[in-house]
């Protein structure tokens, strides 16, 4: 019996999803599971997981198949990490009804998460690339452009209603309702849950400054006006 194993027998931050293909192989080839993974198999356009194959087997022989020697129909096998893995997303924003001295605020947001694969096949509806490894770096980005519009309209509203300092006084609870959202929303779609996730935002430094030089000035012109 031929087997099928991943060239690396173990996944890390670097390799979280691995892709073979085959093709002009022995009928009865096993694909060889790596401890804690998912196993797609596509053959033909036809999605398959390790699960739900014989014993791991991915070209049976029979039927048509009962007298060919060898299987020349194209097998894509991906070799995906069920553990949980550290994802990163950044962006920045810019809201309506803050300006200093004119100048429209802007925010950056930085967030962190961890997500599993729960559902392999469909999570390679995220690979729009042809590669032999997706790292983590490059799952993580994917994701980030999925939650990227659920993020920033979220902060966004909180930030016009109530501005800067009380939205970052209520990012727990922002926080909570957008993974939410997220996990039920946008991640059902790839077979992916974001487990823990926290979201900081940070002004602009150069605004910050400028910011507190015109609330300084507001005090003095204040204070000068008590004092006459």
């Amino acid at each position: 019996m031929n087997k099928i194993y991943m060239d690396n027998q173990h996944y890390s931050d670097s390799n979280v999803i691995s892709r073979k293909e085959k093709s002009n192989i022995e009928f009865n080839s096993k694909v060889v599971s790596p401890e804690n993974s998912d196993i797609v198999v596509i053959t033909e356009g036809t999605i398959r997981r390790l699960k739900y194959l014989d014993n791991g087997i991915i070209n049976p022989k029979g039927g048509l198949n009962l007298f060919r020697k060898k299987d020349l129909r194209k097998h894509v096998i991906y070799f995906i990490s069920k553990a949980g893995h550290e994802g990163r997303w950044g962006t920045n924003i810019q809201y309506d009804d803050y300006k200093i001295n004119g100048i429209q605020e802007k925010v950056f947001i930085r967030t962190r998460f961890t997500y599993f694969i729960n559902s392999g096949e469909r999570t390679i509806a995220l690979l729009s690339e042809t590669k032999d490894n997706y790292s983590n770096r490059y799952l993580g980005d994917k994701i980030g452009e999925k939650m990227d519009n659920c993020i920033t309209e979220s902060i966004s509203r909180s930030l016009n209603s109530v501005g800067f300092v009380k939205t970052q006084e209520n990012m727990t609870a922002i926080t909570d309702a957008i993974k939410e959202k997220v996990n039920e929303s946008i991640m059902i779609h790839y077979g992916i849950s974001i487990k823990d996730m926290n979201i900081v935002i940070e002004e602009d430094r150069e605004h910050a400054v400028q910011r507190n030089k015109f609330e300084w000035s507001n005090l003095l012109a204040e204070q000068n006006m008590e004092d006459r």
